[in-house]
């Protein structure tokens, strides 16, 4: 599992979203070998559509990836989120295999 640190900018973190975001954006080594830490901050987005946003940064093995989504729901900007940093880290590590393929 990636190590995580979990900051609120302006927002409440209660238990289930913090479990949601160890859950999802933790898990997501399992796509690459080698990611170690990150660092994700939630915030409010008090504008008129008043939506919580989740910002992500993770780091390993020389890489760093870093994607944000905004959305009515906290647990859907996860998922979101979450759906972002795992196609860049899929997509670089295709790019890595076929590196090592054709040397």
């Amino acid at each position: 599992m990636i190590e995580l640190k979990i900051d609120g900018r302006g927002y409440v973190l209660d238990d289930e979203l913090r479990d949601e975001i160890r859950a999802k954006i933790g898990s997501l080594e399992g796509h690459m070998d080698g990611l170690q830490s990150g660092h994700v901050t939630v915030s409010w987005e008090g504008s008129q559509n008043e939506q919580t946003e989740i910002h992500v940064q993770l780091w390993g093995s020389g890489h760093r990836f870093e994607a944000s989504e905004t959305d009515r729901i906290a647990l859907a900007a996860v998922d979101k989120t979450g759906y972002k940093l795992a196609t860049q880290i899929r997509r670089e590590h295709r790019k890595n295999v076929v590196k090592h393929r054709h040397g």
